[in-house]
């Protein structure tokens, strides 16, 4: 009942003074911190502002163990992309982080604008995702609204040599996880910046690392193992993907990358389906200009 009123809430609040939206926060506990803290941010922090502090922060002592520029760069995009809003979430590629240095990053950015208070670190065994808190909460309770159902799911369990990756719907556990990182989110307070996934929820036992990546990312197609013991190799190998690429589009910089997926060309029932999948893609980020292309690999060998 809180997700669907949740969505009702999110459809209307740019259309409401101040007052109005404290009092729509005060009908719902688990809206009642979010509310008020979707209203646009009047300056956005500057991608090259964000590159500096990060530079700054990932020098050292030891000149072996200083952030090379290229990974602040790369890493300051992403992070300015999440910070406006445009992107919900990021993992970091570019650079191994340890947790003291995501605390140390995140601390300076904070300091560099007032938005980045919503911005939290998620640690998944080696990998640190960035993630603006009130945004991903929002897309997560409507993941979890609609059970799942409007993503697509696709099972990549190689059980024998021609195994082919299948759609299937969630049996519950996704939903569970999503409830339980939703319900962490909220209720901690600006000053809790850092989540260990593996020390959080029970949950993430019986999801695959691929599945929870997904969803951390909000892909539009998930791929997971429905038997988490046989994730070593995958049914992916040797089949036609349809890739989906979406960039920046500003003649002031390069292109950027924002989202890159694929789906199983077996999977896609009919021509009218690519089109929807590139049109979600674009509407995703509404908020700048996009290119969306796609591509089709007719075999990768993984």
């Amino acid at each position: 009942m809180c997700g669907r009123l949740g969505i009702v809430i999110e459809d209307i609040v740019a259309f409401l003074p101040p007052s109005g939206r404290s009092q729509c926060a005060a009908t719902c506990k688990l809206w009642r911190g979010l509310l008020p803290k979707i209203s646009p941010v009047a300056r956005q922090p500057s991608a090259r502002n964000i590159i500096d502090t990060i530079w700054r922060t990932g020098r050292s002592k030891k000149k072996k163990d200083n952030l090379p520029r290229h990974a602040a760069e790369t890493l300051g995009y992403d992070l300015f992309f999440v910070v406006s809003g445009i992107r919900l979430s990021c993992l970091v590629d570019c650079v191994s982080l340890h947790p003291s240095k995501v605390l140390t990053l995140l601390s300076a950015l904070r300091g560099l604008h007032p938005e980045f208070q919503h911005v939290h670190a998620l640690v998944l065994g080696d990998d640190v995702f960035f993630i603006h808190r009130v945004r991903f909460v929002q897309a997560k309770l409507y993941d979890m609204t609609c059970q799942m159902r409007n993503l697509l799911l696709v099972d990549v369990t190689k059980v024998h040599a021609d195994s082919r990756p299948q759609c299937f719907q969630d049996d519950g556990r996704m939903v569970s996880f999503l409830a339980s990182l939703v319900h962490a989110l909220m209720g901690s307070n600006d000053n809790a910046k850092i989540y260990f996934l593996d020390d959080l929820m029970d949950d993430i036992a019986w999801l695959s690392s691929t599945a929870i990546a997904g969803l951390l990312l909000n892909y539009p197609v998930i791929y997971s193992f429905r038997d988490v013991h046989q994730s070593e190799s995958n049914a992916l190998a040797m089949q036609p993907l349809y890739v989906v690429h979406v960039e920046t589009n500003d003649n002031s910089t390069s292109p950027r990358t924002l989202l890159r997926f694929s789906v199983p060309v077996a999977l896609i029932p009919h021509a009218s389906y690519l089109a929807l999948i590139r049109a979600r893609s674009r509407l995703q980020y509404v908020g700048c200009a996009v290119d969306v292309t796609t591509s089709t690999l007719s075999s990768v060998a993984l």
